[in-house]
């Protein structure tokens, strides 16, 4: 006996994506602070049990929660106290390249590349047909980003009107501390770090020198100051336009080291300019 899956079914296989949608993220962000720590697996999310500290089984690992002093739980209530906003217009830029097929940084291409049939082949050369293959599998391995990023819009059209969203912490034995969050992420890269925004901010001006160092990072600079600031000032014009049209201007922005952590602060520095 042999099994033949049919048409229908391959058909549903190629709109996985839109299969993706309807699975529910889970450790969404949250509307009301989380619940403080106060003892090792209390706290963080109000209708589950969240452990303060998430690691492997170690010898040290209880030793580690005996001694937990008051002030440990409180670094961590007090990293879930912050607030963070969308930051709407860079995630409306994501949407829109997505939507095109441009990949930028981290954000794949959304349409995989067809993988190659050797018969296909008979006649063109072996070495295209390997090379085509080379490409798919390198495709392949962009599935997961595809897949996080089509969360990260599931949660976002969930939760954009919120004006204020909170995120549950934890630590480790080490004392590292981790956001608790499975599509929307402030310490995962650069797509995602760059969709969130505090919501207190701070007057740029008087953090200037903080804001050319940030962008010259961003950027890929050297670790100099002097040389970060050279570059800040000599792209001012372009960060300004970048600012005002993203998309016009993404030969500016799209190749830089971390590209999205890059137009987050250009945007900044275009809307401080605007109010200071």
């Amino acid at each position: 006996c042999r099994l033949y899956f049919t048409d229908k079914y391959w058909a549903f296989v190629d709109r996985w994506g839109d299969a993706l949608k309807m699975m529910r993220p889970h450790l969404l962000p949250l509307l009301v602070p989380p619940k403080p720590h106060c003892m090792e697996n209390k706290g963080g999310y109000h209708l589950i049990q969240t452990k303060y500290c998430r690691t492997y089984e170690h010898e040290e690992m209880q030793v580690c929660l005996d001694e937990a002093r008051p002030e440990v739980f409180n670094s961590i209530n007090y990293l879930q106290s912050i607030p963070f906003k969308w930051n709407h217009k860079l995630i409306q830029t994501q949407q829109a390249l997505w939507e095109q097929g441009h990949a930028v940084g981290h954000l794949p291409k959304r349409d995989r590349l067809k993988r190659p049939v050797n018969a296909e082949y008979k006649g063109k050369g072996g070495t295209k047909f390997w090379s085509d293959m080379y490409l798919w599998r390198q495709d392949q391995s962009q599935n997961v980003h595809r897949t996080r990023f089509i969360r990260s819009q599931s949660v976002y059209e969930k939760l954009k009107a919120e004006p204020k969203l909170f995120f549950a912490w934890s630590s480790d034995f080490r004392g590292r501390k981790s956001m608790r969050g499975s599509a929307i992420n402030y310490q995962a890269n650069d797509v995602y770090r760059s969709q969130l925004q505090f919501t207190e901010g701070s007057v740029l001006s008087l953090h200037l020198s903080e804001v050319m160092w940030a962008l010259g990072d961003a950027a890929g600079q050297p670790k100099c100051k002097m040389a970060r600031e050279v570059f800040y000032r000599e792209n001012l014009p372009h960060i300004l336009q970048t600012g005002i049209d993203p998309l016009g201007q993404i030969s500016f922005w799209e190749g830089r080291k971390d590209p999205w952590r890059f137009l987050a602060l250009v945007q900044d520095i275009y809307r401080a300019h605007q109010d200071p």
